[in-house]
């Protein structure tokens, strides 16, 4: 059986096959949800309960801005691409002993030598899919009224809010608060950049999408995960304890002692000493070393190690004839907190503040967390570094290229970004595959367990960190507008 339609004939399987494409069209664009949210920073809500935050009729348009972004080691590596599935990585890990007895003469049967053992290490992709709000094309634009006007941000180009790779085609400033699109890329970028932050740390291959921090379908191995003893060969299991990194617990105070009775700074240095020994040993003299650990336990730090450095809890000497005076104590501890690094015997090595590092409440402005130091280059080659998959890659845009519907990329082929719509409203999805590198993890460390007081009153950029503030509302209800 045919079916005319217009000047072209149809058969069965053919009328079939035109259905089944156009159920499939349509389940792919149909989004997670219709329920319109509220996007929009001037005019209604999509949603009908009231207005866009910023409505409000009478206000002066230039404005300041609290919100508290987060510093973290990823705003700080370099980001390279990658077009492999799992970056597989050999480590050469020695030579065995020599096998054989010696020869009793020159025509004897002499010794060999051993043979050359390696270690391989994977790295897997971690997966981010985050989407925006549901907008409505027929809202896009609109005004409260003629005193709805654009709104200034005076601060939103600072050096805090400007820099940030990873969001989404860079958009940092808001500088357009019309713009539904620029608005809605900056609230993407704004979780990314904290979702970011914590794999960077915290992030685990073994859980499951359920168990995920928000947006990663997998999570990439964080710096917890990599700065840890127990190294295996991918293949055979084999312990590889060569490569281990160091991994230290100090369990006390700042200004206290561990359980060997060494302070902090002699822990410390002893770790930096070993990892210098390490790769002098391997050949990679002039390795740059990086400390990462939390603000508040910075502050605490430098005191410390400004004290220690010539005395012992700056009262007595460490031998006879050495002394040292308060201001000589206090210029040092300025210099290390301004200039954002610490030194150990007589190297200065630079400090990363990251908030996503966890710190543990032992009591009322008294907590505990950890210290991370990484290689960060040699010889110019990076050492800890991301990686990520070009979406932009020419098998992907010829692929793209065929669809009807529209697939971009941003960020040089950091994210792909494609729609999905019911009737004229639409949102964005927004993909990206990232994974931390470390390329020579015996030359990292861990200082865990640091305990200190801190009672000031810092913002921090975490949802659901002790200290992170919000406050106000997201829009303006009916009646608060009825004037």
């Amino acid at each position: 059986m045919t079916i005319q339609i217009g000047k072209k004939e149809f058969s069965d399987e053919q009328i079939q096959a035109l259905i089944d494409q156009g159920l499939a069209f349509g389940q792919k664009n149909t989004p997670a949800s219709v329920v319109l949210d509220t996007p929009s920073l001037h005019g209604p809500s999509s949603s009908g309960s009231g207005w866009g935050a910023l409505s409000a009729p009478g206000v002066r348009p230039d404005m300041l801005s609290a919100m508290t972004r987060p510093q973290s080691l990823a705003q700080m590596l370099p980001l390279i691409k990658s077009e492999v599935h799992q970056e597989k990585l050999d480590i050469h890990t020695g030579v065995t002993a020599e096998g054989g007895t010696n020869a009793t003469g020159w025509c004897g049967d002499p010794p060999g030598p051993g043979a050359l053992k390696k270690c391989g290490i994977n790295y897997s992709w971690g997966k981010y899919y985050a989407k925006d709000d549901l907008v409505a094309i027929a809202d896009i634009g609109m005004k409260r009224d003629y005193a709805d006007v654009p709104r200034n941000i005076l601060n939103a180009a600072s050096p805090v809010n400007a820099g940030n790779r990873f969001i989404p085609d860079m958009v940092f400033t808001l500088d357009d608060t019309f713009s539904d699109l620029r608005y809605q890329e900056w609230l993407v970028g704004v979780a990314a950049e904290r979702d970011i932050c914590h794999v960077t740390i915290q992030g685990d291959t073994s859980l499951a999408s359920t168990a995920t921090q928000h947006g990663w379908i997998a999570e990439p191995a964080g710096l917890q995960t990599l700065i840890a003893t127990g190294y295996s060969d991918r293949i055979t299991g084999t312990l590889c304890p060569v490569i281990d990194p160091i991994v230290k617990s100090f369990n006390a105070l700042v200004t206290g002692t561990d359980a060997n009775s060494r302070v902090l700074r002699d822990v410390m240095t002893g770790v930096m000493y070993s990892l210098d020994q390490r790769s002098n040993d391997a050949g990679m003299m002039d390795v740059q070393f990086a400390f990462v650990m939390r603000r508040e336990l910075f502050y605490n730090l430098v005191q410390h190690l400004a004290c220690r450095m010539f005395t012992t809890f700056c009262t007595t000497t460490l031998s006879p004839g050495l002394t040292t005076s308060a201001e000589t104590i206090e210029r040092l501890r300025l210099e290390m907190l301004r200039g954002r690094y610490i030194v150990l015997d007589g190297m200065a090595y630079p400090v990363i503040l990251d908030q996503c590092i966890p710190q543990d409440t032992l009591g009322n402005g008294y907590y505990k967390s950890d210290i991370f130091i990484v290689p960060t280059t040699w010889q110019g080659m990076p050492l800890t570094y991301y990686q990520y998959f070009d979406m932009e890659n020419p098998y992907s845009m010829e692929y793209t290229a065929k669809l009807d519907k529209p697939v971009e990329r941003m960020n040089d082929g950091l994210w792909l970004v494609g729609n999905e719509s019911t009737a004229l409203c639409f949102e964005h999805h927004y993909q990206m595959a990232i994974r931390l590198v470390l390329e020579a993890p015996f030359l990292s460390a861990r200082v865990d367990d640091v305990w200190y007081y801190f009672r000031e009153d810092l913002h921090n950029a975490i949802p659901g960190d002790s200290s992170y503030y919000d406050g106000g509302d997201s829009y303006i209800q009916q009646h608060f507008l009825s004037y």
